[in-house]
Order: C-alpha cells, then structure tokens, then sequence
C-alpha cells in the first residue's frame, strides 16, 4: 500500500495526464479541421525524460549492468525490425536502436570483453563479461523479420522506451571510462558505405590498458593474434567482424568500406557460405 500511495505522487503522472490532455487538445482541433488550431496545440506538446526512474531503479552502474540482459535482447531486436507506420514503429526508433547496438557492441569488441557465443534458430547469442558482470544478449539474424499480428507492440515500445535510456546511460559510462567521447563521432564514409559496425570499432580501437586486462580477457585477446580473416559477400558480416575482432583477429570483407582488398597476401582465413 505504502510504494502505490508513493506512486501516487510520482512527476511522471502529472507528465502522463498532460499527455493525455494534449492528445485530447489535439484530436479535438483536428475534427474541426482547424489548421491554425492544430499548429498552436501542437508547439505545447508535453515531454518526459526518465532519468529519475532509471537512478531510482538502478542506484549504482553494477546494478544496471546486472538487469542488462533484456534490455540488450530488446534493443537488438528492434535495431533489425522493419519501420512499420501502422505498428508506431518509426524509422527514427530503429536507427537509435541499431545506434545503440552498434555502440555496445564496438566496445565490447574492442576492449574484449566477449567471451561466449551460441547460433541458435532464434538468433546469435552472446555473453559478454563487463566490470566482472556476465551479461547475454540475442541477436536476430540478418534476415527479412517477420511481424506477427498477435504480438502487442504498443507495450514492446514502452519497455524499448526504458531500455534505450538505461543503454544510453550505460555506453556514456562505459565509453567515459576508457577516455573517449560520447555519443561517437565516426567516419562519414564509412557510414556511407553501411560499414557501421567498423566505423565504431575504428572509434573505439586500441584503448584497451594492458596492465588492467585479467587473464581470461588477455586470453581472448590473443586467441586469433596475427591471424587475418576475409569475408565474402554472402556471409553475415557484422556478427563475424564483431566476434572476429573481439579475440584480437583482423577482418576485411568483399564491398565498400573494406580496409583491404580479397588480393591481401597477409590473408590467413577466407570464410565463404559454398566454396567453389
């Protein structure tokens, strides 16, 4: 009785009746086909932040990093999914979500902390450890996503609300602790050339301090140490640049963006879907 009474008075209520009001404001002006109206209602439109949530929830960045698993899962998903109007899902939504990702996953790969990985018929599973906390996530594979219809996507997005603000918060943190800025700044071309993941990693490279490295992680460093990798065109990409360069390999690709050409001598490894 005590945390509903406690609810009671929570700021984001008063945010949420706003909200509705404005909805209400909003559609009202619209039915009677009031432009001017319409523009008016729609410069006051209400907004939110859920810092205070998040810090209520999560008092200290071990707490957050322990209820990371879901929230990974969720955004993963939403990063492959198709913009879809009728669904609220936005295009805006999917590219912070594939941001996010992105980011998560160059420092993970870049300071390797990735230490198991598992393909499934769901998707790629990955178990990362980060400040001593084991953390798994899902990732979808790279290929056309499949809505069903009897699946609620309005409370999906509301959990994808939460959990974009907890990631935010916790790749500021971790990018601040190895000493560089955030939100990233990449590459343009490689950007151009949706060579995304690489632009990040570029981001993120050789930041790792050795003396503070535990042994399973100067392990997984060395684990392809000199060893070269070259991916064809028809193979996943970004799930084999992530894992590749998490234990110390070095990757290039058949496309735009790519640090080298197939024709490299220094080419060890060739992964292929059918070898000819």
């Amino acid at each position: 009785m005590k945390d509903i009474l406690g609810l009671k008075h929570d700021p984001l209520l008063v945010k949420f009746r706003e909200a509705r009001t404005y909805e209400k404001k909003k559609k009202k002006a619209m039915s009677k086909k009031n432009k001017d109206l319409v523009e008016r209602v729609s410069t006051h439109k209400p907004s939110y932040t859920l810092d205070r949530p998040i810090l209520e929830r999560y008092p200290t960045f071990i707490d957050a990093l322990r209820d990371l698993d879901d929230g990974l899962t969720m955004v993963h998903l939403f990063a492959a999914l198709p913009a879809i109007e009728r669904e609220n899902i936005q295009v805006e939504r999917i590219h912070s979500c594939r941001g996010l990702s992105l980011e998560w996953q160059a420092y993970v790969s870049r300071t390797h902390k990735l230490r198991k990985a598992f393909i499934s018929v769901k998707g790629i599973y990955y178990q990362a450890e980060v400040e001593g906390q084991k953390i798994t996530w899902l990732t979808p594979h790279a290929l056309q996503q499949v809505m069903p219809q009897d699946v609620d996507y309005k409370i999906m997005l509301t959990f994808l609300e939460l959990y974009e603000n907890l990631l935010g918060f916790v790749n500021f943190k971790l990018y601040n602790s190895i000493n560089l800025k955030y939100p990233p700044i990449l590459d343009p071309q490689l950007k151009a050339s949706a060579s995304d993941l690489y632009a990040f990693t570029r981001y993120v490279e050789n930041v790792a301090d050795e003396n503070e490295d535990d042994e399973e992680t100067r392990a997984c460093k060395t684990l392809f140490k000199d060893m070269t990798f070259f991916l064809s065109r028809e193979v996943p990409r970004e799930s084999l640049l992530f894992v590749i360069t998490a234990f110390g390999g070095v990757v290039s690709w058949e496309g735009d963006g790519a640090p080298f050409e197939e024709s490299n001598q220094s080419i060890n490894y060739q992964i292929v879907d059918r070898p000819s």
